[in-house]
């Protein structure tokens, strides 16, 4: 079975006890309430964990002009971008300003959370995550109770947790540069960067 906003929206409307609702744009308070936050509590779950359904990759175009200071280069992000993991060269140094990335590095091949907007592709714990996410925020304006709103925010986080440990397990453990006091400490040699 597809999955759809609706369907997703319905999920967190039972778990309020509402009943359930066809269109997000709808004439009735339920789907009013979904519709007004549903975009916002989508891209609030993305970038709060480095989802492997939502992860892209790269190479950014430099913008014409460069930083005023303090950085050499500017790069365009991609308009799908949601949050930063990594450039490919591990220890280089950047900043995120603005819907650039400023660094210092003559190319800009990075990693990102991307901004996923077909729920058929999102990942099941995450669906559920998103659910108890939406219930959370239209608790109160749905039912007038507090109480509940306090109760599927922390239902919320238990399945969040849960989710974001499944989804890690999901892949390898990234390897780190390691930092220069460290290496040398362990080599008899100066510490040398890893080559990209």
């Amino acid at each position: 079975m597809a999955t759809t906003y609706v369907s997703i929206a319905n999920l967190a409307l039972v778990k309020l006890g509402q009943d359930t609702i066809n269109l997000l744009t709808e004439e009735n308070a339920r789907a009013r309430a979904i519709n007004a936050v549903y975009e916002h509590v989508r891209d609030g779950l993305l970038r709060e964990h480095r989802w492997n359904f939502a992860m892209s990759r790269a190479e950014l175009t430099q913008n014409a002009t460069d930083p005023l200071f303090g950085w050499g280069k500017s790069f365009a992000l991609p308009g799908d971008f949601i949050r930063m993991i990594r450039m490919e060269a591990l220890g280089t140094d950047y900043r995120v300003e603005g819907g650039n990335l400023i660094t210092d590095a003559s190319t800009s091949k990075i990693v990102y959370v991307k901004q996923v907007t077909d729920p058929n592709l999102f990942d099941s714990s995450f669906i559920y995550a998103y659910a108890y996410r939406l219930a959370a925020d239209v608790a109160v304006t749905l039912t007038g109770d507090a109480q509940k709103a306090q109760g599927m925010e922390q239902l919320y986080r238990d399945v969040m947790a849960e989710a974001k440990y499944i989804d890690a397990v999901e892949k390898s453990v990234v390897e780190l540069e390691p930092m220069e006091f460290i290496e040398s400490r362990v080599s008899a040699e100066p510490y040398r960067k890893i080559s990209s």
